[in-house]
């Protein structure tokens, strides 16, 4: 490749659209040499984009269809403790990168592949670049069009309406400059709903979830936000299973893993079930993450969201240190798969195409977390470690008190002869 114009992807948040550089290749992967003298490194700058957008838009980012998702849902949704204390599977960009290049060159010969579309359509979104990934499904719907009706092509139907609707919703988010303007996230949620229309049941209730977010944000926006609440509650008084399920894999499929608003009203569900330790555990992760800089869609997600704490100020010292060192554990579980993941993919190596590429991979043990996904499992441990340290005090001084007593005893004795 020679020198040319190159387009820097910039932060939505910034209000710029693009800058342009002349620059060179520089031999090294992704990194270019701009006319400014720097140089730039393509997978650094883009998923900065992609966090951007999440600030976002990963509150509502929910209903994306690829070949990940599949394997995701053969294997299961993770525990409620394990989503809220972020331990959820996350790619770098350069895995969307590789797969983008390899179906794109599917898709060239093979131009009835579905599957392909859908990855190639992720593989942008996940990168930042919406509008790319919406020209994706425009191809497939095009595909889906010249083919009879079967069962196949109503999956894959469902499939195009639902990553139609995420995609555009993403790219409303992020063109902030454009918000005034709601066409685009009308139609996001039209054509979710057209999603939820054709297959009720899938996704583990995910379009359900974000259709009622998107709902309630649009709610919100217009300055109605005793509607938002009373949405939210009706929903939660109807099924707050559903809710949670649907909550859980907003963050573990999607893009919602930290978006506080997401993990709030995830802690409010879970407090209305009685789970209180998950519901302070959700309530510490929001303060964490509004810490960090991340922040709500909404104009005050405190009036529907976790509204205090119903743990007792004598234990909540003690999940506070439970909380960070889970989470300390749990970050540095995540920077091995991380790390682990790039050294194969920048040699080559992708998961899509290597049956071998996750031999050797032993990421840093975690302790049992499903003790926490049981309220009164948890609090059944926690009191029998409570009364079993009283025995133990008990004890001791019982020993101490007839020691005490006996050399007392001894004492006495001896004054007597």
């Amino acid at each position: 490749m020679g020198p040319g114009r190159f387009e820097l992807p910039t932060s939505p948040l910034s209000g710029a659209r693009s800058n342009q550089l002349s620059y060179e290749p520089t031999g090294e992967r992704g990194v270019y040499l701009g006319s400014d003298g720097r140089r730039y490194n393509v997978h650094k700058m883009r998923v900065q984009v992609a966090v951007s957008l999440c600030a976002l838009g990963g509150t509502v980012s929910a209903c994306i269809w690829d070949s990940d998702t599949l394997a995701a849902e053969a294997k299961g949704l993770p525990g409620v403790i394990e989503v809220i204390l972020g331990r959820v599977d996350r790619n770098p960009p350069l895995y969307y990168e590789m797969r983008l290049e390899r179906v794109s060159a599917v898709l060239s010969t093979d131009p009835r592949n579905l599957e392909a579309y859908d990855d190639a359509a992720v593989a942008c979104d996940r990168l930042g670049k919406s509008d790319e990934a919406i020209d994706w499904m425009r191809k497939k719907k095009a595909t889906l069009d010249l083919m009879p009706d079967s069962p196949s092509k109503s999956e894959h139907l469902y499939r195009y309406f639902a990553n139609l609707g995420t995609f555009e919703v993403h790219r409303w988010f992020g063109d902030p400059a454009n918000y005034d303007d709601v066409t685009l996230l009308e139609s996001g949620i039209k054509n979710l709903k057209e999603a939820v229309d054709i297959n009720p049941d899938a996704h583990f209730g995910r379009e359900r979830v974000q259709i009622l977010l998107l709902e309630m944000f649009l709610a919100d926006r217009n300055g109605t936000t005793d509607e938002m609440r009373m949405r939210w509650h009706l929903e939660l008084r109807d099924d707050a299973d559903r809710l949670v399920e649907g909550l859980v894999g907003l963050m573990a499929l999607g893009s919602a893993w930290e978006s506080i608003d997401v993990i709030s009203l995830l802690g409010n569900a879970l407090q209305d079930q009685g789970n209180g330790v998950l519901s302070f555990f959700a309530l510490l992760r929001v303060e964490e993450l509004q810490s960090s800089g991340r922040k709500s869609i909404f104009s005050d997600v405190r009036s529907i969201g976790v509204g205090g704490s119903t743990i007792r100020d004598n234990r909540q010292g003690s999940l506070k240190k439970s909380f960070r060192d889970l989470r300390d554990r749990i970050d540095e579980v995540n920077r091995y798969r991380e790390s682990f993941m790039l050294k194969r993919l920048e040699s080559g190596r992708h998961p899509d195409t290597d049956p071998s590429f996750w031999n050797g991979y032993e990421p840093p043990e975690l302790p049992d977390l499903s003790i926490y996904n049981d309220p009164e499992r948890f609090l059944h441990d926690g009191m029998s470690a409570t009364v079993g340290g009283v025995i133990i005090f008990v004890a001791v001084v019982m020993t101490f008190a007839l020691l005490l007593i006996g050399i007392r005893k001894r004492r006495m004795a001896a004054k007597s002869l």
